[in-house]
């Protein structure tokens, strides 16, 4: 920090570093079972939220974390052995049994992550749990039931909540609760799922192996036009909840890609443009034509004339590597880019906000920010009477590529009416790649009225290569993200969907549906403006009785508001939705 770099810079060899962060670690009462406990949390991938970490250091202790002292505790705490256990991709759940407990005893638990090299994240949040008694355990493998070949990434999940997903070679584990029937799922998107039950003795371990035949699929097509006129839209994205699909819209709007059959919820989105839904049923070797007619944003901003933004602020120190709204000039250190060579806006824009340009793209070191932090602040957005606005922006981020990596931040902060700003997000990890972010504003203020968004980039502390850019921002409405009911058919199967238990409830709830026949089926969980908020389940469901479990959380990992919610679940093309209530 304030000094000029040498020119020479150390380059790491293989993956650049990643600061990984735990998102949650949870530990549910109805799960510690047995003189153990099974511990929850989100999986962070070993490049931000992508990727899959390589281990975990995970322990625990009776007595309580210090909120002063976190560092002293993580020294005395007990390790827990997690010998073969590898981490599931980013996002998912994640789990590990904690056994040798004292029935009864109070215990307190931290985990972090580590990618290869190894370099650790930061501490997760502290987990709170009772052991006691009746613990046991399923182990096995997932194969594709035609070729034998394992399956890696498919998703085991047990009636109650636990789930895992699986590693490389098909393998997965999973401790349960004994003597109670548990149902057992094995998902994996583009196959059949395939359920089975199970009743386990104490101290048991039972192998369970699954075979996943190929799910039938059906072709998926449409075009993306602008709603005013119909123009065609090229680079448009367009994709399916609750699937690793995504494609890009043609230059004359079209797309096309194979989907399982079953009821999809597909999404479409430009910048410049609301987002758009459509949602309809797949039938195994036909065509299914949804066509996007996309809106204007309220404000759209890519960076290619003056809006009012503001490069600068009193308080910044830095005296390299402003920002400034131009071409990017794009730097590289070997294969990996630093700074971008270019803008995110589809088509013709080029420019962005980005942190200084220099004159050399193999001179890292040139004009990245130096000497303190620098700020950029967006103008007065008018989201007074906007239904749920939600800002949207793509931003690229790098502080990995020379000396002391992933040590200063990219803050994003929000501030309405000129009051405090509010800090969105605090990003470590490198992501130099354009990187679509969107703030639900409603989240930090009630009533939303003039808001402005900062963006800060700063190199504090040693020095560091610390690159930033902002590109594609905008607002709309989330009202427009709606839920369509669609029709039953006389084709459809008997469904038969049980009511929530418990309702209230504070967090957890199962929900049981009946099928009369296989058949597709789809579960979501809606909010009381037809939005939805987080998925449940997706897959071809066997003739019978099976459990759907909500842990009260959002698609993105957080706790979902005390309120009123909708669970539907889509057999084939019939619908059927009961309510719950959340009381946090």
């Amino acid at each position: 920090m304030g000094i000029r770099r040498r020119r020479n810079y150390v380059r790491l060899l293989g993956t650049p570093f990643v600061l990984l962060s735990i998102l949650a670690l949870i530990a549910h009462p109805v799960r510690t079972l047995g003189a153990s406990a099974t511990l929850l949390w989100t999986a962070p991938g070993d490049d931000g939220t992508s990727g899959r970490a390589t281990r975990y250091d995970l322990r625990i202790s009776q007595n309580p974390i210090s909120g002063t002292d976190t560092l002293s505790w993580w020294n005395g705490a007990t390790v827990v052995d997690l010998t073969g256990k590898v981490p599931s991709p980013a996002g998912s759940l994640d789990s590990a049994l904690v056994a040798g407990l004292t029935s009864g005893a109070r215990y307190y638990a931290m985990v972090r992550t580590a990618d290869e090299v190894p370099n650790w994240s930061a501490f997760s949040n502290v987990a709170s749990m009772v052991a006691v008694d009746g613990q046991a355990a399923v182990s096995g493998v997932v194969r594709d039931a035609t070729t034998g070949a394992p399956l890696g990434d498919a998703l085991v999940s047990a009636s109650g909540g636990t789930r895992t997903t699986t590693a490389p070679d098909g393998t997965y584990s999973l401790s349960l609760p004994a003597g109670l029937s548990i149902s057992l799922t094995a998902s994996l998107f583009g196959y059949s799922s395939a359920v089975t039950s199970v009743v386990l003795a104490v101290g048991e371990t039972r192998s369970q192996t699954f075979g996943l035949t190929v799910a039938p699929s059906g072709t998926l097509l449409g075009t993306a036009r602008r709603a005013s006129d119909q123009t065609p839209l090229g680079g448009a994205t367009v994709t399916v909840d609750a699937s690793p699909l995504l494609t890009m819209t043609a230059g004359q709007g079209t797309y096309s890609f194979v989907v399982p059959q079953g009821m999809v919820t597909a999404r479409c989105e430009r910048p410049g443009y609301e987002p758009s839904l459509s949602v309809g049923a797949i039938t195994a070797g036909k065509q299914t034509v949804m066509d996007f007619s996309l809106q204007p944003a309220r404000f759209y901003d890519d960076a290619e004339t003056d809006k009012g933004w503001t490069l600068g602020d009193p308080s910044d120190g830095a005296w390299s590597g402003q920002w400034v709204r131009a071409v990017p000039v794009g730097t590289t250190t070997g294969s990996v880019t630093v700074q971008p060579y270019s803008g995110h806006s589809p088509v013709t824009s080029t420019k962005c906000f980005v942190t200084g340009n220099g004159t050399s793209s193999t001179d890292i070191g040139d004009a990245d920010v130096d000497g303190g932090k620098t700020t950029l602040t967006s103008p007065a957005l008018n989201l007074a009477g906007v239904s749920d606005a939600r800002i949207v922006f793509w931003r690229w981020y790098s502080n990995n590529a020379g000396p002391n990596p992933g040590e200063d931040p990219f803050v994003t902060q929000i501030s309405n009416n000129g009051g405090a700003w509010v800090t969105v997000d605090s990003l470590y990890q490198t992501r130099n790649f354009w990187e679509r972010v969107e703030i639900h504003v409603s989240q930090y203020f009630a009533t939303p009225g003039m808001v402005r968004v900062r963006f800060v980039a700063m190199d504090l502390n040693n020095g560091s290569i610390v690159e930033a850019a902002v590109d594609d921002f905008e607002y709309y409405s989330g009202y427009v993200l709606t839920a369509t009911d669609m029709p039953a058919t006389p084709e459809a199967p008997a469904l038969v969907l049980g009511l929530p238990y418990p309702s209230p409830t504070s967090g957890n709830a199962d929900i049981s549906f009946e099928l009369s026949r296989p058949a597709p089926v789809t579960a979501d969980v809606f909010n009381v403006q037809g939005r939805r908020v987080c998925s449940l389940g997706r897959g071809v469901y066997a003739e019978g009785r099976h459990l759907l479990h909500w842990d009260g959380r959002l698609e993105d990992g957080g706790n979902a508001p005390s309120g009123v919610y909708w669970i539907r679940v889509s057999a084939a093309l019939l619908q059927k939705k009961v309510k719950l209530i959340l009381v946090r």
